[in-house]
């Protein structure tokens, strides 16, 4: 019988779109293994749900509450019909909130479940957790993890959708294309302040600042002329945009590690509070110059940063070396394996 998988995840303008793509990222993978793909996602605003479908994926969508009203029980019999028509060899949720209640009430009608989480929460006994984000003594944080089958700790379990390593590029003297990216739905609208910044910076520097598809100030933004800075939505085009660039500048989620994977040196803001711990532990290790809350800094603020990064070879060539180090993607593998010995 043909494996069966089924993602839970969502998408908003509240959530942002990172959940969603990293489970993409994993069942474009365990498509190619011969998985039968499904996504089980609610019909929130600002979704992203089409995306799904244009890649091939099964969609599924609830009818269900929007986050601020949502319970973790509110689904669980449209999931419990779902699971048992389906009869999914494997269930992934990368979901903040749904909890491991909602786990337990549902891993009876699954033969194994992975868990995609980064804040150390308690989860139903015998599931697999994986945690991209980068954490010393990282094991140590989760409560009893011997209550789980395995743990895949770490950016070298990082769900890129990247299959070959990047030859490292030599930094040049002087930085000067800059690239940006808030996220999907950058709510707190740090590209507007990006905006103001490279205004700020001298006409010689050329730009990129991309929008995502559920930010609701991209038509405005998306319309501005600037000198040297080209403005547009997100596209099959952001890795090669990304590679060109001398400097990316981003908020502290996924993107993070796909501007590793490439060494490309970084400036970075948080956009939420969780977001906080792995961005400052990636600037203490010599990451990324992490410059703090973007609701805390102005765009004076932003714009001496770039250009204290792009005057400074040294940490430019440093942050990458460092980036490459990290060796992102490198035991995926050992992830898509287990999937194959459990299909």
């Amino acid at each position: 019988m043909t494996p069966r998988v089924i993602f839970r995840c969502d998408s908003s303008f509240e959530i942002g779109a990172g959940h969603q793509s990293r489970c993409l990222n994993l069942a474009n993978k365990l498509s190619k293994l011969g998985y039968i793909v499904y996504f089980v996602c609610r019909k929130l605003s600002g979704n992203q749900n089409f995306i799904i479908e244009n890649q091939g994926h099964t969609l599924v969508e609830l009818d269900c509450p929007q986050p601020s009203e949502f319970r973790w029980d509110d689904e669980l019999d449209q999931m419990t019909t779902i699971l048992k028509e389906l009869n999914p060899n494997w269930l992934v949720l990368d979901h903040y909130e749904l909890n491991i209640d909602w786990e337990t009430s549902l891993q009876s009608f699954v033969k194994e479940v992975l868990v995609i989480d980064d804040l150390f929460r308690d989860h139903a006994p015998d599931s697999y957790i994986l945690d991209q984000n980068f954490h010393t003594d990282h094991r140590s944080k989760f409560k009893a993890p011997e209550r789980y089958k395995d743990l895949f700790l770490g950016p070298e379990y990082a769900l890129t959708n990247f299959e070959h390593q990047y030859v490292h590029k030599p930094q040049p003297a002087c930085a000067k294309n800059i690239l940006a990216f808030f996220g999907g739905s950058d709510h707190l609208n740090a590209s507007q302040k990006f905006i103001d910044a490279f205004q700020i910076l001298p006409s010689s520097f050329k730009g990129r600042l991309i929008m995502g598809h559920s930010n609701l100030h991209a038509e405005r933004i998306i319309t501005k002329k600037i000198k040297g800075l080209e403005i547009s939505r997100a596209s099959n085009s952001f890795h090669e945009y990304l590679i060109s660039a001398d400097i990316f500048i981003s908020a502290s989620g996924s993107t993070v590690w796909e501007r590793c994977f490439f060494g490309i040196p970084g400036i970075v803001v948080t956009i939420a509070s969780n977001q906080e711990p792995v961005a400052k532990s990636l600037y203490e290790s010599k990451i990324h110059n992490y410059i703090g809350k973007i609701e805390d800094i102005n765009p004076v603020h932003i714009s001496k940063q770039i250009l204290q990064l792009a005057s400074d070879v040294r940490t430019r060539e440093l942050y990458s070396i460092n980036s490459k180090g990290m060796n992102v993607s490198g035991k995926i593998d050992e992830l898509l394996r287990l999937f194959k010995c459990t299909s």
